[in-house]
């Protein structure tokens, strides 16, 4: 059998059951305790590392989990129950504080019941807090910006307020569907004998605008 000598340009294509003849370059027989990276190349898998046990009993199957990495300082997992609201510090594996205020202005820290009056949990109406959810793996949704993690229960129907702003009363929307920087537009607006005259650029501007003849 003929020695054969070739160059690979890298080992990150991963693992290939094909025959040699025909698996790309960089392809392998076999990958442990390896990972395959464009931008790194080839390197030693992540160990895993038990930091500390966050609960003594299994979750349930339907709870949702969500993990918030905000930088190398600050890791946090929240564990919606459906009828408990936990999160955990994952660098130090200590419970972190959920501040709450009830009706009654008093401060609850740690896990958030929320199937208690304590937190608010229902209305005088008898209605469920808004976080309550039978199926909280379907039901709750998270999203993480920056510092602040927004939740939604897509299981609650959005009620109209029966305390409504007041009416706007002359007012007008301009918007500006394709402008060009460093112009200026001009908005006349008014009465024959008095009117006014706004002129901006391509910004969001908010007038207001009171005429007492009109």
């Amino acid at each position: 059998m003929p020695l054969i000598n070739h160059s690979l340009p890298n080992l990150v294509q991963g693992v290939s059951q094909q025959a040699d003849a025909l698996r790309f370059e960089g392809q392998c027989d076999a990958q442990e305790n390896a990972l395959s990276s464009i931008v790194s190349g080839l390197q030693k898998r992540p160990n895993t590392r038990h930091v500390a046990r966050l609960i003594t009993s299994a979750i349930a199957n339907d709870s949702k989990v969500h993990f918030i990495n905000r930088d190398s300082d600050e890791k946090f997992v929240i564990i919606h129950s459906g009828t408990k609201l936990r999160i955990f510090n994952l660098i130090t594996g200590a419970q972190a504080k959920i501040r709450a205020l009830d009706q009654e202005s008093t401060t609850y820290e740690n896990e958030y019941e929320l199937q208690s009056d304590d937190f608010n949990a229902a209305t005088s109406s008898g209605e469920r807090f808004y976080g309550y959810a039978a199926n909280p793996r379907n039901a709750i949704k998270f999203l993480t910006v920056s510092d602040t993690t927004f939740l939604l229960n897509t299981r609650k129907v959005v009620e109209e307020n029966s305390v409504k702003t007041a009416d706007y009363e002359k007012a007008a929307l301009v918007f500006v569907k394709q402008g060009d920087f460093g112009k200026n537009y001009n908005i006349e607006f008014g009465t024959p004998t008095t009117f006014a005259q706004i002129s901006f650029g391509i910004r969001n501007y908010v007038y207001s605008y009171d005429d007492d003849d009109d």
